[in-house]
């Protein structure tokens, strides 16, 4: 199966799992000038941060550029996603329909979305919003799955997806 196809199991009794493989997160490539940018900016700032007797955070300064970095270079993993009658399983993560507040899917503009993605709002106090890149999946067959479950309600992007978009992430 390749990164982005759709398997339904039992369509005869109807559709009872969707699952599709992508990529962690939309990946863009970046030119040199960018590595460079992201070196310098974080050799700047922690060499400001030292001067002025901030070690701390000089020190994740220096830290966040080399994750930058790595990241960028390492580039997404491959990530299996499954729509079950149970929840929403994510690698081997499940993250049951009960604990999900809604759903929503972003469909590509070109311009902030370039590829579709769905938007899971969960019960969670940390990160409660979980983006899955829906690669070639059909948009409208996934709605239809979830609305079963979980109801369907716009969901603003953050500003830190927004910020690593703009930045490359």
């Amino acid at each position: 199966m390749n990164n982005n196809e759709t398997e339904i199991l039992n369509p005869i009794r109807g559709t009872t799992e969707i699952s599709w493989e992508t990529f962690e997160y939309e990946h863009k490539p970046v030119s040199n000038d960018w590595y460079w940018a992201v070196g310098l900016i974080a050799i700047i700032a922690s060499a400001t941060s030292f001067y002025y007797n901030n070690v701390v955070f000089g020190a994740f300064s220096l830290m966040a550029g080399i994750t930058m970095i790595m990241f960028k270079i390492k580039g997404p993993s491959h990530v299996r996603v499954r729509l079950t009658p149970r929840g929403v399983i994510i690698k081997n993560t499940i993250y049951p329909y009960g604990r999900i507040e809604s759903f929503w899917i972003y469909e590509a503009d070109g311009e902030i979305t370039q590829i579709n993605e769905l938007s899971i709002k969960s019960d969670r106090a940390f990160l409660p919003q979980i983006i899955i890149p829906l690669g070639d999946v059909d948009v409208e067959l996934v709605k239809d799955y979830l609305s079963r479950y979980i109801q369907e309600e716009y969901h603003e992007k953050a500003m830190s997806d927004i910020i690593s978009e703009y930045i490359g992430f």
